[in-house]
């Protein structure tokens, strides 16, 4: 189905327990469609949930690490603490974020950041990858480091997310367990 406009998803979220709302990304024609793809689609898919299934158990929405926006100094921050992404789709995806916490006291919300996500079936990093083991890539200046998230790794939370007791209304990282540096 679509995401827009709102009215066409009413069938999809009727009589459902929980949504995860993975859809979205980064590729788009123009910086309009990055917020169309991100957050308009986010605010129709809350506004089908509010008008046909209010009473939903859970809504997972799997935002970006690019909502929150680099840490200064590879510093972590808390995850509620201000965003400050730096992208057109860390932007779009901070407003579907907003969008999704402004409906914390109607039902059940939820949000995953995830960093890159690697694995089978990759198609944005996989270039990167090649180049690298080939030695044509270059590396970032030193220092800084990055999270990663292999996709079972990944999967794994979200259903976790949509499926076992935890606080709700908040943001959660989500990564290996190990930040590297660029170099590694």
């Amino acid at each position: 189905g679509s995401l827009n406009p709102a009215q066409e998803l009413t069938h999809a979220v009727t009589g459902v327990d929980a949504v995860i709302h993975s859809a979205g990304g980064g590729w788009a024609r123009n910086v309009q469609g990055i917020y169309d793809n991100n957050s308009a689609t986010t605010e129709n898919l809350l506004t089908a949930l509010e008008q046909t299934n209010p009473n939903i158990q859970r809504f997972v929405l799997v935002s970006s690490l690019s909502a929150h926006g680099p840490c200064p100094d590879d510093i972590p921050r808390d995850p509620d603490s201000p965003t400050k992404p730096i992208t057109h789709y860390g932007r779009a995806k901070a407003e579907a974020e907003n969008s999704t916490l402004k409906r914390a006291a109607c039902f059940p919300v939820t949000i995953i950041r995830p960093p890159a996500i690697y694995g089978p079936g990759d198609k944005r990093l996989l270039p990167l990858f090649k180049m690298i083991s080939r030695g044509l890539a270059g590396i970032p200046r030193k220092g800084r480091t990055l999270s990663m998230i292999h996709v079972d790794d990944c999967a794994r939370a979200i259903c976790d997310l949509a499926l076992k007791p935890h606080p709700i209304g908040r943001r959660y990282f989500v990564e290996d367990g190990c930040r590297m540096s660029h170099r590694e």
